[in-house]
């Protein structure tokens, strides 16, 4: 048990370290994307000419904001189940309902980063010359994957509560 409480710990410090570094990263990106090749504009691999001023990258900024709140809700969910294991509250209803949410949140992720590539690229390209403007929707492998992700987080938890429920009958019983 003292294994499963400080491997806990210590991940819940590295999500509290992503949840402080995530937002911080996210502004140096856009503070400085005038300064970045454009290949790294968050546009993929389509070749799209960019004139990036400070309102565009501020509306660049506003729109990464919706998948960033989703990983930081999912970070929440996750230092909250890491405390609670740190704590020794392993197989408990409010961990299956913490991996539910987090399961939920992935499907919500893969969701928003589709949302946020269209966004992207619209932002990115709206002071364009007419004709080049773009709205790209992609749907990567890693949608996919968060998707896939989310399907069997949320197994767990269903599998999670039912042997919560078998225990809290066995107890009754005795």
């Amino acid at each position: 048990m003292e294994i499963i409480q400080k491997r806990s710990r210590q991940f819940r410090y590295l999500c509290q370290g992503l949840f402080v570094i995530l937002p911080v990263m996210t502004a140096l990106y856009w503070f400085y994307a005038k300064h970045l090749p454009v290949s790294q504009l968050s546009l993929g691999c389509y070749a799209i000419p960019v004139t990036l001023n400070p309102v565009i990258q501020l509306a660049g900024f506003m729109v990464d904001l919706i998948p960033l709140s989703i990983k930081l809700f999912a970070l929440h969910l996750l230092i909250k189940l890491f405390k609670r294991y740190e704590k020794g509250n392993i197989f408990e209803m409010r961990n299956v309902r913490i991996y539910r949410h987090l399961g939920y949140t992935l499907f919500c992720w893969a969701i928003a980063n589709i949302i946020n590539k269209a966004l992207i690229t619209f932002v990115l390209t709206a002071a364009n010359k007419p004709g080049m403007r773009k709205i790209v929707v992609e749907v990567s492998s890693f949608d996919f994957m968060s998707f896939a992700a989310g399907c069997i987080i949320i197994l767990i938890a269903w599998v999670m509560a039912e042997g919560y429920k078998l225990r809290r009958e066995q107890q009754e019983i005795i």
